[in-house]
C-alpha cells in the first residue's frame, strides 16, 4: 500500500491509499470520520467475479451481467466496516481497459441496492490515466457498466427504470444516445416492448 497526503477541496487535506486494484482518496471530511471510530485502519479494493453478483443485480445489469467490471470497495476501522462519512467525499479510481473500439463516455457506475434501485454515481474515464474514477458518500460494491443515453440525468425519478429497460432489451432507444424520456409511448412502441418481455415469440 502507499499512503499520500492528498490535497482536497477547497484546500482541505486527506490521504490517497494507491493499491494494485484501485486508489481510494477520502477527503478530510471522511478522514475524520473514519479516525473518530478508533483502531487501526485497513483500505481495500477489490475486482470481484461476476458470479458473486446478487440474483438482484443480476436483473438489473440483464445483458451487461456477465460483461460489467464489479469492484468492491472497503474501509475497516477497529475490524469494523466504515459504510457512511458524515458528508465527506471519497474518490475512487480503478484500472480499466477500453474495448477496442468502445466509447469511453458511455461508460458509468453504479450502486446497485438490495431492492434493485440504481444510484448512479459522478465520474468518467480518463484516458490518460487508464482509469474510471468516481466520486461517492459512502462504500459497497460497485459495477461500471455502458448507459449511452445522455438525456436520462442521474437525478431523474426514471433513471432506474430506463436503466433497466435498457439493460434488459426492453428498449434500445430512439437513437445511440438518446432515450426521450418525454416523449409519448407510441402504440408500436408498446407492442414491441411487450413481444420482447414475452421472448420474441
Amino acid at each position: 500500500k502507499v499512503i499520500s497526503a492528498a490535497n482536497g477541496s477547497a484546500g482541505s487535506t486527506g490521504v490517497e491509499v494507491a493499491l494494485p486494484a484501485g486508489t481510494v482518496a477520502l477527503d478530510k471530511t471522511a478522514l475524520a470520520a473514519v479516525n473518530a471510530k478508533g483502531g487501526d485502519v485497513t483500505v481495500s479494493v477489490e475486482k470481484l467475479d461476476n458470479s458473486k453478483l446478487t440474483e438482484t443485480q443480476r436483473e438489473v445489469l440483464g445483458k451487461q451481467a456477465e460483461t460489467a467490471l464489479v469492484v468492491d470497495v472497503t474501509v475497516l476501522a477497529g475490524g469494523q466496516k466504515v459504510t457512511a462519512f458524515d458528508g465527506g467525499s471519497v474518490g475512487v479510481s480503478v484500472p480499466y481497459t477500453p474495448k477496442a473500439g468502445e466509447d469511453t463516455s458511455r461508460l458509468v457506475v453504479w450502486f446497485v441496492k438490495d431492492d434493485g434501485s440504481i444510484e448512479p454515481k459522478t465520474g468518467s474515464y480518463n484516458a490518460k490515466t487508464g482509469k474510471f474514477e468516481f466520486q461517492t458518500q459512502h462504500l459497497s460494491q460497485y459495477v461500471l457498466v455502458s448507459f449511452p443515453f445522455r438525456d436520462v440525468s442521474a437525478g431523474s425519478w426514471y433513471y432506474g427504470s430506463a436503466a433497466y429497460a435498457y439493460m434488459n432489451g426492453l428498449f434500445s432507444g430512439t437513437t445511440d444516445t438518446t432515450f426521450s424520456p418525454g416523449t409519448t409511448m407510441t402504440r408500436g412502441m408498446l407492442v414491441t416492448v411487450l413481444w420482447r418481455m414475452a421472448g420474441k415469440p
